[in-house]
């Protein structure tokens, strides 16, 4: 874990994974001397990566990251499962880039703080519905009710969702609704048995403790939802 190291440098991280090759999860978030150099260094002496979060690091654009992607060998090998990657710039035509490349094998995916994608995204990132479990789109501009209920359908394997700063969404219900049809139960259905748990952060939103409640009396076992200070946030 290097987050917030700031004075770490491209030849300083390149120096470090020489000669730790088995490391498998590595956080260089916020970072903001590193660049793609340093992205291919890790792509070339860290075979065994499965997770990387460079969230903030903003001297690495989304074409960086997207060449790592490419030359890292865990991509052919499905093993390189987590990319967190908030604050970087991205757009729809840049995501459905990386789609293409991990799509069928990623679980874990952050594009937060990225102004420039809009509600397109959807699909981009449901090609990787059958395998997503966590995704974080904190303080996204396009994160609306509507796009929720599409990532409901779209990614019935899904864990964890990050949508703090979505200052439109004021109910998590319709979500809960699309999963509700795209898992194949109704809501009539409602146990423990049927329902994919999935806990959603949601702070900063315009989600209140009445809405919960009223969510609550609809979907009883599937869901936590945060909108305060508690929680852990899920693993993001």
């Amino acid at each position: 874990d290097l987050t917030g190291v700031h004075s770490l440098t491209d030849e300083m991280l390149e120096d470090l994974v020489k000669f730790c090759p088995r490391i498998r999860r590595l956080s260089i978030k916020n970072c903001r001397k590193v660049t793609g150099k340093g992205l291919m260094a890790i792509a070339k002496y860290l075979p065994e990566l499965t997770a990387i979060d460079m969230g903030g690091s903003f001297n690495i654009t989304p074409s960086d990251v997207i060449d790592m992607v490419r030359n890292h060998p865990g991509t052919s090998l499905g093993a390189l499962t987590e990319i967190h990657a908030s604050g970087l710039g991205w757009t729809d035509e840049m995501i459905d880039i990386l789609m293409d490349l991990v799509g069928d094998h990623l679980t874990g995916l952050s594009i937060g703080f990225s102004p420039l994608i809009t509600a397109k995204v959807g699909p981009i990132i449901g090609k990787a519905g059958k395998t997503l479990t966590s995704l974080g789109m904190h303080f996204c501009d396009c994160m609306t009710i509507d796009l929720s209920i599409q990532l409901g359908k779209l990614l019935p394997n899904l864990r964890v969702l990050d949508i703090r700063g979505a200052n439109s969404i004021n109910s998590i219900t319709p979500m809960l609704d699309a999963r509700a049809s795209i898992n194949g139960y109704t809501i009539a259905e409602d146990d423990e048995d049927h329902f994919p748990f999935i806990f959603v952060l949601a702070r900063y939103t315009s989600i209140t403790s009445s809405s919960l409640v009223d969510t609550r009396a609809v979907h009883s076992y599937d869901f936590e939802c945060i909108i305060d200070g508690g929680g852990l946030g899920g693993g993001i």
